[in-house]
């Protein structure tokens, strides 16, 4: 498949385009799980930037009133922008490499800020679980 075929299934709007789309980003998801459960070596920011850039296509093909600019921008930025500790260079890293301008950046940057809070909120429950968990009494052994 060459990219005349990528511009010709987007213009057609054919649903194959749809389902090879979200199978290459469930198989992406899946590697990148893989790799780094495993130990491989290789940071975790490029494959977000691809799962997040995959997932902003599919939002616009799925809802087709989501721009896909805006819908690409975010997710491209928010993905990375949950794993990375840096939220606000990945709301840069964004608005340069698509080259928005200052009024788009906003909705880029509620994005990135909503996942990264979601992020850390769910990294302080499992904390909090495991304390619990560590601080809770054994059960006496059956005598």
């Amino acid at each position: 498949m060459g990219v005349t075929t990528f511009f010709w299934m987007t213009e057609k709007k054919i649903s194959i385009y749809l389902g090879l789309l979200a199978a290459t980003l469930i198989a992406k998801m899946l590697a990148f799980a893989v790799s780094q459960g495993s130990g491989f070596v290789g940071g975790p920011i490029f494959p977000s930037l691809f799962i997040g850039g995959t997932a902003g296509v599919i939002v616009h093909q799925v809802i087709p009133s989501v721009p896909l600019g805006l819908a690409f921008t975010c997710l491209l930025a928010a993905v990375p922008g949950a794993l990375a500790p840096a939220p606000f260079s990945m709301v840069l890293m964004a608005a340069f490499l698509t080259q928005v301008g200052a009024l788009q950046t906003a909705p880029i940057l509620i994005a990135v800020v909503t996942a990264f809070l979601a992020m850390e909120g769910v990294k302080y429950l499992l904390a909090s679980r495991k304390q619990a968990r560590a601080a809770a009494p054994k059960p006496a052994a059956p005598a």
